[in-house]
């Protein structure tokens, strides 16, 4: 009887203690599904901005490329890998292919198009400053911000976070194709021409030579080559310069600061024929993810786009994409009051965008997450680009949004107007 009793008090136990335990597993139930919940409603918020808020439709182009006007249509080519590689490390190469500037003779016979291509080192990880044509229009300057990757690596780790050493700078002849090519320092990431020929700047991200300004009548003696270190607000060392644009005057620079800030220096001969940097007003703060930018012709204004990438923590940035901004800086010759005078918003991942020669229009290239794979489809994302139209006023600097215009393709980057300013080039990865 007693072990029969025993038996029957554990029986009765046991079921007294898992109905203890019960309401532990229910919260933690209730815990996951508030996880869950709150997750489905993360991704339910940024779809409706994107597909609600920011709409965009396919536009269908009308204009002919033959009415393209100008003198060349310069692109460079990233033969290392697809757009979608930022994803996923897969970099799908092409055996055989490598890194291109390709020259176009304006105007373009679309019947018999004439492309006259050579090799040149470049990337795409850094913003579209890579190219850039002389004031003359005689030769165009690349920089390799990485270098290039063995044809029988399939795979890259984070090709964005930690591309394979980039070291050169390569000048080509555009009448003949000829290049020649200059090592300067490691990871250039960005490049202008000083007005007159003078220099050519160079972003980096090199531990204290974050720009480099070399002679362009000595760029074959890397003695004459002149590195600066440059810090950020806090005073630490920048850990790169992400843009990099000469004043029309020549006598000062715009240097973008790890995405983030941006300072003018003015750029001062020393009697000895080298140059010294002196900062002039105040750095900006300008955002957390802005891009390259460029002064209008007059130097009255400096624009830059804002990709608001770094405005989420970690990597959600580039797979959310909030909308991006145009903005435009009063640069003050005088007195180096230098201030915001107008942001807009704009598309999402506004990367690159280009000025009319009248400097009247602006247009954003807009990417919208079209650089992620199938595989993360289950993110809100489109197969559509956008480009962002939109007016300036260079008497004020006031930027006003006109509207957006979708189009197909992966990781659009840059564009350009053509010489009279009625056609736009968009070029599409």
């Amino acid at each position: 009887m007693t072990i029969t009793h025993q038996q029957t008090l554990s029986e009765t136990i046991s079921p007294t203690l898992s109905i203890r335990q019960r309401p532990l597993r229910i919260i933690g139930i209730i815990a996951l599904s508030l996880g869950l919940i709150l997750a489905i409603v993360v991704i339910g918020a940024y779809t409706y901005s994107a597909a609600i808020l920011n709409p965009v439709t396919s536009t269908p182009i009308t204009a002919s490329p033959n009415r393209f006007d100008g003198r060349y249509l310069l692109t460079v080519s990233d033969a290392d890998m697809v757009g979608t590689a930022y994803a996923n490390d897969i970099l799908m190469q092409i055996p055989g292919e490598r890194d291109t500037l390709s020259i176009f003779p304006l105007p373009l016979d679309v019947n018999d198009p004439q492309i006259n291509e050579v090799f040149a080192s470049n990337s795409v990880t850094s913003w579209p400053q890579v190219l850039i044509p002389s004031p003359d229009g005689e030769r165009a300057y690349i920089v390799e911000a990485a270098g290039e990757i063995d044809d029988n690596l399939e795979v890259y780790p984070n090709v964005q976070a930690s591309p394979p050493l980039g070291r050169t700078l390569t000048v080509v002849e555009l009448a003949t194709g000829t290049t020649t090519v200059y090592d300067v320092v490691d990871y250039p990431l960005h490049v202008a021409v000083h007005p007159e020929e003078q220099y050519v700047a160079i972003g980096t991200k090199e531990a204290n030579r974050q720009l480099v300004i070399l002679p362009v009548e000595t760029l074959d003696d890397a003695g004459t080559y002149q590195f600066f270190p440059i810090e950020n607000s806090d005073g630490e060392p920048a850990e790169e310069v992400t843009s990099v644009s000469w004043h029309p005057n020549g006598n000062y620079l715009a240097v973008g600061i790890d995405r983030s800030e941006l300072a003018f220096y003015e750029v001062i001969p020393q009697a000895d024929g080298t140059l010294n940097l002196q900062q002039y007003g105040e750095r900006l703060m300008l955002g957390n993810t802005i891009t390259y930018g460029q002064f209008t012709n007059d130097g009255r204004h400096y624009l830059t786009a804002e990709i608001n990438w770094a405005a989420l923590p970690g990597q959600l940035g580039y797979v959310f994409n909030p909308r991006g901004e145009m903005i435009a800086v009063q640069f003050d010759l005088m007195e180096g009051n230098h201030g915001v005078v107008s942001r807009v918003e704009v598309g999402q991942s506004p990367e690159g965008f280009a000025i009319s020669p009248d400097e009247s229009l602006i247009v954003t290239i807009d990417m919208r997450r079209t650089y992620l794979p199938d595989n993360l489809s289950f993110i809100p994302g489109t197969d559509l680009n956008s480009l962002s139209l939109l007016t300036f006023n260079n008497s004020t600097g006031e930027l006003v949004l006109i509207d957006q215009y979708g189009f197909e393709g992966v990781l659009p980057e840059h564009a350009v107007f053509d010489a009279d300013g009625d056609a736009l080039g968009v070029v599409i990865y």
